[in-house]
């Protein structure tokens, strides 16, 4: 028995990070996608709209995500698949601050500011032609996609299944 549960534990933990290592990838495709440092230089009105149009459509095709948002390197959100968020300043949070020192950011499952549901951020440097990071991609995957793959062990009324960060 205790095989049987360890061995549902292992597969369960290689599919979640496996989900994970996917949208990492998927943030590095993006982070490098030259619309967004084209619209990091530019900052025309057009250029963003065309370009929270672009991540709107990224987000409506992948059920996974919540949220896709450009930054640019003082903190302030370019662009947004949320209308709402644009204009607003990221430069305190931690997530921004590893990407512009160049680092790709994965972060915990948790509430974000202002948040009522629960997600996993992803941040991942824009960089300029001069290889310099002149802004950030986040991208916030849903919590509940994470949860989808924990309860598909539920099949087996002896386990209970529980994520732990």
């Amino acid at each position: 028995e205790l095989r049987f549960v360890e061995q549902i534990a292992l597969s369960t933990a290689g599919r979640i990070s496996q989900f994970i290592t996917d949208n990492r990838y998927l943030a590095r495709m993006l982070g490098s996608d030259s619309d967004f440092a084209d619209a990091l230089a530019l900052k025309t009105p057009a250029d963003q709209a065309a370009l929270a149009e672009k991540l709107s459509r990224v987000v409506q095709a992948n059920p996974d995500l919540q949220r896709l948002t450009l930054v640019d390197a003082g903190g302030r959100v370019v662009a947004s698949s949320e209308a709402e968020a644009a204009g607003r300043s990221l430069a305190t949070e931690r997530h921004f601050q590893e990407a512009m020192q160049g680092r790709a950011y994965t972060g915990r499952l948790m509430l974000g500011p202002g948040e009522t549901l629960p997600g996993v951020t992803l941040a991942q440097p824009v960089l300029a032609a001069d290889g310099g990071t002149q802004g950030v991609l986040v991208l916030r995957i849903r919590g509940s996609s994470l949860a989808t793959l924990v309860d598909e062990v539920r099949n087996d009324a002896t386990l209970s299944p529980f994520l732990i960060d």
